[in-house]
């Protein structure tokens, strides 16, 4: 798999190491990973993270989706 840019959020939290984890990647484009690598990123990252976020930028509008270790979430707040 390629490399990617990943960054771990942990998010409603006051001192930033604690509370609910989540993952980030950037891509540069939407073609950057299919659906089936977003799902084994959040595969791969089960136990590190509850979910994985991945967001581009296209246009003037940014995109999200969202991968737990089994399947794509419709929403995760905390990755947002």
């Amino acid at each position: 798999m390629k490399s990617l840019k990943f960054k771990k959020i942990d998010a409603f939290t006051g001192n930033g190491s604690s509370g609910n984890p989540a993952g980030y990647v950037w891509l540069d484009s939407p073609d950057e990973l299919s659906e089936a690598e977003m799902q084994r990123v959040g595969y791969e990252l089960k136990g590190f993270v509850s979910e994985v976020g991945f967001a581009w930028l296209e246009g003037e509008r940014y995109h999200l989706r969202y991968f737990s270790s089994d399947c794509e979430v419709a929403f995760c707040g905390h990755a947002t």
